[in-house]
């Protein structure tokens, strides 16, 4: 692989990985860029880049992490149906799988009679 050249008059992005996984998705990325005449691959690739800048509070100047809340509690995710729930339920099913499920989630697993028990609320 050739390296990035310290004195090339435009930035380069250099994205090495392990997994071939990664390797396809980037190979995707640039032949469906290749296939369209109005993509470029910065085109493909900012809105990603813009989204990590924003959630890492970018530019730069207070760099202090805004407040998710003060005196309110702060809503959870549920990783089943993606939910924002004020509680989760560790629960432990028939499977010996446990997880965190909202109670929507939850009543709907225990109709197919797949949870064995609650083991928490959080």
């Amino acid at each position: 692989m050739r390296k990035p050249d310290p004195n090339a008059k435009t930035n380069q992005l250099v994205i090495k990985s392990d997994d071939p996984l990664d390797v396809q998705k980037f190979q995707a990325v640039r032949e469906i860029v290749a296939r369209n005449s109005d993509l470029t691959i910065k085109k493909a690739l900012m809105p990603g880049v813009d989204l990590f800048l924003r959630k890492h509070n970018w530019p730069p100047g207070n760099s202090q992490t805004v407040l998710n809340s003060f005196g309110a509690k702060v809503k959870k995710e549920c990783p089943w149906c993606g939910l924002a729930v004020d509680r989760l339920y560790k629960t432990e099913f028939i499977s010996g799988l446990v997880t965190s499920i909202c109670k929507g989630c939850l009543d709907d697993q225990n109709e197919k009679t797949t949870v064995k028990r609650v083991v928490e609320v959080t």
